[in-house]
């Protein structure tokens, strides 16, 4: 009886060490996916700030392709990057965008008020 006992108590020893080690190689595994998760993280956050600014170069050539078929649209795609392009101005290639975006707009607004005042004469 007394043999089972210690033998139990050996294996109960034993038992009791393999769980510390997988309890010590469990937090080891959840600290590196927890690091891994937060570059993840970052990396995710990069990612979208690269497509915003991509978007954003994007516009001075969508302004052009839509002033012409679509200008509802084109106005539309102004009036969303606008507020961030004032917003960093200060940065030269923001400048850069903004003063082309507004160049094409304000050459919209002028074929607009064209045909406006084409049209208002009964020219058509």
């Amino acid at each position: 009886m007394k043999v089972d006992f210690r033998h139990m108590e050996a294996e109960m020893d034993d038992l009791a060490a393999n769980m510390a080690a997988i309890s010590a190689s469990s937090a080891r595994v959840s600290a590196a996916l927890q690091d891994r998760h937060r570059r993840g993280a970052q990396l995710a956050g990069v990612q979208a700030l690269l497509r915003k600014l991509q978007a954003l170069v994007e516009v001075p050539g969508r302004l052009r392709r839509w002033a012409g078929t679509e200008p509802a649209r084109a106005l539309r795609c102004y009036a969303r990057a606008r507020a961030v392009l004032r917003h960093y101005r200060h940065l030269p290639s923001f400048r850069a965008i903004e003063d082309e975006s507004h160049a094409i707009m304000a050459d919209l607004a002028r074929r607009l008020r064209t045909r406006l005042r084409y049209v208002r004469s009964g020219a058509c």
